[in-house]
């Protein structure tokens, strides 16, 4: 692979996980800035295309360091360069991550902004190597869209070794620390118990004051009880007396009304009685009396009949007499 003046382009040994095939990776770079030095030396005139160039891809996140090889203290200072190969821009965000393993160590994150065709470096990173343990580190670059895709990842593979003496040293040290960590635990232990007795004796003094509340709110609650009771069994025994006062006027009041009732059933009996007896006098009077009227009709009647038999007899006799006179009247005409 040739830069832009044709000299060769020296890769660190870097994986990059991409859409495209992964470029095959020497460690030609040794203690230098090689993609800072690959980016100075390009030409400024004509685009370069380094995101393609460094990582086979358009649009790259990339972690540039000094070395591949750093003993355990040193600073492990990280220039993280973006490339836009694309006539668009680019927005989203970039994550470096040291890890061991499936171990993460440290990491650091910021968002991303590149400007169509264009290489930059985008920020600049210190990790402190002081406490890691000697193995191949990895530091894993990801670049991710503003919609959170992984775009690419590249993978730079890194030595960190640590000295017999530091060893030596962080053995003591270590020691000294778990020594000191044993002490302060043990001191916070101590301490732990003793607040536990502390809170177990407030506890208890916390429960014999209750109990004896509680004993005072029971006695309380039982003499309410009791007066309540007494009160409610006075007022039972009110009720009941009231209740059989009461149902003892019901009973004289009933019976007062069924003496009364059978008072006035008598006393309606004998009324009936004398009425029916009345009853019959009457009509025995009303017997008597249309017998008298029928009789004084019949001799009205009677009277009557024998009046106008009377009358027509004195008609009789009249028609005889005014006969007799007129024949006497013709009579003596007749002698004259």
């Amino acid at each position: 692979m040739l830069a832009a003046n044709n000299a060769p382009v020296r890769i660190a040994p870097t994986l990059s996980t991409s859409l495209a095939p992964k470029p095959v990776l020497t460690d030609e770079a040794k203690d230098r800035w090689w993609i800072s030095e690959t980016i100075a030396q390009s030409r400024k005139d004509q685009p370069v295309f380094f995101g393609v160039r460094l990582a086979n891809t358009p649009q790259a996140a990339l972690a540039e360091i000094y070395s591949q090889s750093y003993t355990a203290g040193e600073t492990l200072a990280v220039r993280l360069w973006g490339c836009n190969d694309l006539p668009k821009e680019f927005n989203g965000r970039v994550r470096l991550a040291l890890k061991l393993g499936d171990e993460q160590f440290q990491s650091r994150e910021k968002t991303v902004q590149l400007a169509p065709e264009t290489a930059k470096c985008i920020a600049k990173y210190s990790f402190d190597t002081e406490d890691l343990t000697s193995g191949q580190y990895a530091l894993e670059t990801s670049l991710f869209d503003d919609a959170g895709k992984l775009v690419q990842q590249q993978v730079t593979m890194l030595m960190i070794q640590v000295p017999p003496d530091e060893e030596a040293r962080r053995q003591a040290k270590a020691a000294k620390k778990a020594k000191q960590a044993a002490e302060l635990k043990a001191k916070a232990e101590a301490e732990k118990q003793a607040a536990e007795a502390e809170v177990m004796k407030e506890a208890e003094l916390k429960a014999k004051q209750d109990a004896e509340k509680q004993a005072a709110a029971d006695l309380k609650a039982q003499t309410k009880a009791a007066d309540k009771a007494k009160k409610e069994a006075e007022l039972k025994a009110k009720a009941e007396a009231e209740k059989q006062a009461a149902e003892a006027a019901l009973v004289k009041k009933a019976a007062e009304q069924k003496l009364f009732e059978d008072t006035k059933s008598k006393y309606m009996a004998q009324e009936k009685a004398a009425i029916a007896v009345k009853a019959q006098a009457l009509a025995q009077q009303e017997i008597e009396c249309q017998a008298k009227l029928t009789q004084a009709e019949a001799e009205q009647q009677a009277a009557e009949m024998k009046a106008a038999a009377l009358a027509l007899e004195a008609k009789t006799a009249q028609v005889v007499a005014d006969a007799k006179a007129a024949d006497e009247t013709r009579m003596k005409q007749r002698a004259k």
